[in-house]
């Protein structure tokens, strides 16, 4: 079967789909019932997503709190410039800072009010967990688009460090830790660092369509929401299997 060049005639409605291979459930189950599906997953550098880049249609996915079902709602692009991050510790206040090519810092405010920089790169967020405090920090200017997780800890003895952990193909977008492990989102696919600090690369191509926000359901389905679509993420035997969703007046005909 051949398809057209901006848009798959192949669509099947996920709600449909659901019903067929999996036996009839409830629509509300499902987040992206009603949607369209596009029959491939499109390369890097496909039509599709040169028209998501400017699409008018920017979605944002999040787990509800209450009653923890993914929830999908249309959204504003994120301002170019954030405020700087604070969390408060053990050792003192963490204040990050991201001035994108202008640079940015990471720094320990003692409880006297004195910092001292423990970095020299931009912080995308600051990240409690079991081990110490998760730092993403990263960079996305011109030709330049990469990040890091590092590890703000206390060792056995008592002193404060802070510790690279793995390095990033991409600038973090976006993230979440609603099931434990440390899921990001950047221009160049999904992240997932374990509480063991182990981390998988699931490699997708994000660089045009602005990935701004991810989330996980209780069946381990991650959710990614970017401008024109939303790409789920379903694990299998072998890592995940992708589809590419979208909906008709936000993608040219």
């Amino acid at each position: 079967m051949s398809y057209p060049t901006l848009r798959s005639k192949s669509i099947l409605l996920a709600g449909i789909v659901g019903c067929s291979l999996m036996g009839c459930k409830n629509v509300s189950d499902d987040p992206l019932a009603g949607w369209e599906t596009m029959a491939y997953e499109p390369a890097a550098n496909a039509i599709f997503l040169q028209q998501a880049e400017t699409s008018r249609c920017v979605w944002r996915v999040a787990q509800d709190a209450g009653n923890q079902r993914i929830t999908i709602q249309p959204t504003a692009p994120q301002a170019p410039k954030e405020p700087p991050i604070r969390l408060q510790t053990e050792a003192g206040l963490l204040v990050g800072t991201d001035n994108g090519e202008w640079g940015g810092s990471l720094s320990l405010v003692d409880a006297s009010g004195v910092p001292s920089k423990l970095l020299d790169a931009n912080v995308i967020q600051l990240v409690p967990s079991p081990s110490g405090v998760l730092v993403l920090t990263g960079l996305l200017h011109l030709g330049i688009d990469g990040g890091a997780v590092w590890l703000f800890h206390k060792s056995s003895i008592g002193s404060w460090s802070i510790t690279k952990i793995t390095d990033l193909d991409g600038k973090p977008r976006a993230m979440s830790t609603e099931h434990g492990d440390v899921l990001v989102v950047g221009a160049h696919g999904v992240y997932r660092l374990d509480q063991a600090l182990s981390l998988t690369t699931i490699s997708l191509p994000f660089q045009l369509t602005f990935t701004n926000s991810i989330a996980e359901d209780k069946s381990g389905k991650i959710y990614v929401g970017m401008n024109g679509f939303v790409v789920r993420l379903t694990p299998t035997k072998t890592g995940y299997s992708h589809e590419w969703f979208t909906k008709p007046e936000c993608l040219p005909n």
